[in-house]
């Protein structure tokens, strides 16, 4: 139980990361939203997750404009376009443990057919780790070990087709 919901998805309470209200998404669609101005790491600098353990959303325009990401039903919501763009949440974590190893998963509810998914540690606005994952996926798993109490993750959808990609859980544990 977290914040008085329960979720088989995560019930340790070493759980790094805090989606809106709890283990859901619940309060995203009032978190700040960024027109990406370029590069991941040049998003971190203009628009730096100044408040620790809130989701912060962004999407790319340069080549079409996908919704931005929101919550439905406790779940997040990617959108993209018919031209190749981009949309994702980014958030910076606390207590992290430096030296640690630390395991992410994300459950995607509703997978995309094609695109991608990109999953990023930073410390401050280098990159830690970085990987790319096909869509299609039903669960996603990467690993990072922290160089910072602080470091900051981020999850990109990448498409060249209109199509969302629906994420039911995001979970981070120490391995």
């Amino acid at each position: 139980n977290y914040a008085g919901q329960y979720n088989a998805f995560s019930t340790s309470a070493t759980e790094a990361i805090v989606n809106g209200n709890g283990i859901n998404f619940t309060g995203l669609n009032s978190t700040t939203s960024t027109d990406a101005p370029g590069s991941l790491a040049q998003l971190l600098v203009t628009t730096p997750p100044s408040i620790v353990n809130t989701w912060y959303r962004f999407r790319t325009t340069s080549t079409g404009t996908p919704s931005v990401p929101t919550e439905s039903n406790g779940d997040l919501v990617l959108d993209s376009t018919t031209t190749y763009t981009e949309a994702g949440g980014y958030q910076k974590l606390t207590n992290l443990t430096v030296g640690q190893q630390y395991t992410f998963t994300i459950n995607i509810s509703t997978p995309a057919a094609n695109g991608s998914i990109v999953v990023s540690a930073f410390n401050g606005t280098s990159v830690l780790t970085q990987q790319l994952f096909a869509a299609s996926l039903s669960q996603i798993t990467h690993s990072f070990t922290a160089t910072s109490t602080d470091n900051t993750i981020m999850i990109s959808y990448y498409n060249s087709v209109a199509n969302n990609v629906t994420i039911s859980g995001i979970s981070i544990q120490p391995q």
